[in-house]
């Protein structure tokens, strides 16, 4: 009944799966983007307001 979508879910999930592997590999990087570059730009702007 499904066999024609099979090889579309296939592969959707090994897509899905290469994304994960490449987030959980570089995922380190995705949190420095995220968490650190909004607090240097906060530091940045005290030490405008500052000077």
């Amino acid at each position: 009944m499904f066999s024609p979508l099979l090889p579309v879910v296939n592969w959707i999930f090994s897509e899905l799966l290469k994304l994960v592997r490449f987030v959980w590999d570089y995922g380190g990087w995705l949190g420095v983007g995220v968490i650190c570059l909004p607090l240097v730009s906060r530091v940045i702007h005290i030490f405008k307001k500052i000077f």
